[in-house]
């Protein structure tokens, strides 16, 4: 707990309350191109696992997926490549591409993100800058309540055509350069 009572989220983390979505095809992971992603060569040194997303995980991790499952209905495909080191400033690095049936869709889904960034970054988001243009960027410093525990964690999303990219980065000390530089690339990634 925060010195204020808040609770600090562990963004995007496995450990969510499940919730039942009851729409039919709702977020199938299946795609018959691959989605887009950050490419595992974007970072050195780091472990990588890539899977499939569905809209039932993406409402879960959130404080009030109430609002967020119906702007879900149109998600057609999902992917997440999670980076992960302990040795760099950049400890966790999470990027999602998320394909709607329409560019309003994902356009949409960002706009929420936008929102509600203390849904997915915990209290007292920062707005960010990014050079990734029609780009939403936060940042979130840690509370103060675990010197050398908490992370400092950036979220940005934008959208390009019918998907919508989310990249999360987190860690001790997370270096601007970096997001910036790590938002390119997944932008490059999405590039027609």
């Amino acid at each position: 707990m925060t010195p204020t009572g808040a609770r600090i989220r562990r963004p995007w983390g496995r450990a969510s309350v499940a919730l039942l979505l009851v729409a039919a095809g709702c977020g199938s992971t299946g795609s018959s191109t691959p989605l887009p992603t950050l490419p595992t060569s974007a970072l050195d040194g780091y472990s990588v696992r890539t899977e499939g997303l569905d809209a039932e995980t993406i409402a879960s991790e959130v404080d009030d997926p109430s609002a967020l499952v119906p702007l879900l209905d149109g998600m057609r495909a999902g992917t997440e490549r999670r980076f992960s080191s302990r040795r760099q400033p950049e400890q966790q690095v999470v990027a999602r591409t998320v394909r709607f049936g329409s560019a309003a869709e994902a356009e949409g889904y960002v706009s929420w993100l936008d929102g509600h960034a203390d849904d997915v970054l915990g209290p007292a988001p920062h707005g960010e800058s990014v050079g990734v243009g029609g780009s939403i960027a936060y940042s979130h410093d840690p509370s103060g309540c675990c010197p050398g525990k908490e992370m400092v964690w950036w979220l940005v999303a934008w959208t390009r055509e019918t998907d919508a990219f989310v990249l999360m980065v987190g860690g001790s000390r997370v270096r601007p350069g970096v997001v910036d530089s790590l938002a390119a690339s997944l932008d490059d990634a999405g590039a027609p």
